[in-house]
């Protein structure tokens, strides 16, 4: 079994921290997430943190007081981006892992605790900003439901595309407009199809702006020009998951898509939450590819892979 989907004392329901919001029922922070993230003080240093309840745990101040150990280099964490850590690959991502959760944990015998002024941040209280630099990325459906949701806006008449159950369908995006959430997004202005789709188009602001909540999936280790990975092996190239909104101009794409597809309709805006999960936060609740319909093409043998198709049990107390 690959090292990050293993199961471990990180994902026990059981354990609570000393951070008291942590171990609320209703936070989306506990001691079994610890999502990552990239955020700065009013001092202005900008730091990788930790999402614990409602504060931030400073990763270079933990280091700095040697409370993460020595298996985390410190100029992975005193950065502007996760983009050095995720590519260090699953090894590295699980110890610090394991070093946050045994500084959080109420049980640390080191107590931490009594350095809390020093370690956290009220997530109120910093800036929160786009946890990688992008350097490209590329858009895909999200799922069968999403695409021919999505189709049916453009295509009425054949909203999912012939190629759709063979062929992950996608497009190369815009990576210089990804944004950090809670950002303005500009309404864009493009050419309109004329009424009826006969004569002069028109020009002026996108009328029908469209939201799409996506899941964007970030990519750590790195691969070689031309190198082609097994879809088994995929998995030790991901880094982690976030939400994403894909902003749309579909008037505006309705006109400009054919006949290679979306251009200024689709790139104008791209939204990401300031927090990353990680792969090993949600190993209990992985689950088997849902089954296809009856009728549908199996993939082609280099898209299916066994272990997507395996059912992951753990103890209820994990889940």
């Amino acid at each position: 079994m690959a090292l990050y989907l293993d199961i471990d004392h990180t994902h026990d329901i059981a354990q609570k921290s000393w951070v008291p919001s942590a171990n609320a029922p209703d936070t989306e922070f506990p001691i079994q997430n610890l999502p990552l993230g990239v955020f700065s003080t009013e001092e202005g240093k900008t730091h990788v943190g930790v999402a614990i309840g409602d504060q931030v745990l400073d990763l270079v101040t933990a280091h700095d007081m040697g409370l993460l150990g020595n298996a985390i280099p410190r100029d992975l964490l005193a950065t502007d981006s996760l983009n050095t850590l995720f590519a260090a690959g699953h090894s590295t991502g699980i110890a610090l892992r394991h070093a946050v959760f045994a500084l959080l944990n109420d049980a640390d015998p080191r107590d931490a605790a009594r350095h809390g002024a020093e370690l956290l941040h009220p997530q109120a209280n910093v800036v929160m900003h786009r946890p990688t630099r992008v350097g490209n990325y590329t858009d895909f459906y999200a799922g069968i439901h999403h695409a021919v949701r999505a189709g049916s806006l453009l295509q009425p008449e054949n909203p999912l595309p012939d190629n759709y159950k063979w062929v992950p369908i996608g497009y190369h995006g815009r990576a210089s407009t990804v944004k950090v959430s809670g950002m303005a997004v500009r309404r864009p202005s493009g050419q309109l199809m004329a009424a009826q789709g006969n004569g002069t188009p028109g020009f002026g602001p996108c009328r029908e702006l469209d939201l799409e909540l996506e899941m964007a999936v970030y990519l750590g280790k790195p691969s070689a020009w031309g190198e082609t990975i097994a879809i088994g092996e995929a998995g030790e190239h991901i880094a982690g998951y976030g939400l994403l909104n894909d902003w749309s101009a579909r008037d505006i794409q309705r006109w400009e898509m054919k006949p290679l597809g979306s251009f200024l309709a689709k790139n104008f805006g791209t939204t990401v939450s300031p927090w990353v999960l990680t792969p090993y936060a949600l190993a209990p609740f992985r689950v088997p590819m849902a089954p296809r319909d009856a009728g549908d093409p199996q993939p082609l043998p280099y898209l299916h892979s066994p272990q997507d198709q395996a059912p992951r049990r753990s103890p209820s107390r994990w889940r």
